[in-house]
């Protein structure tokens, strides 16, 4: 791949991080859902910072697609 031509090199993507209350309209869901979720399966993607809780973008999506499966 040839080097841009200015010589710099393109930043990657910043991740996008959620707040409970983001999720919660999405999923349309209660936010207090999203906080039990987020509490009782260690498998979704969750960022904590003290007591605040953010959720990745990309990761949460690609969470929903494994649960998505999962339904019956």
């Amino acid at each position: 791949m040839a080097a841009p031509a200015d010589g710099l090199e393109p930043l990657p993507a910043r991740p996008v991080y959620l707040t409970p209350e983001n999720v919660a309209d999405m999923l349309q869901v209660d936010q207090r859902t999203i906080l039990r979720w987020a509490a009782e399966d260690a498998s979704m993607p969750t960022t904590r910072i003290g007591r605040v809780i953010r959720f990745e973008e990309a990761a949460l999506f690609r969470w929903l697609a494994r649960k998505r499966g999962r339904i019956r």
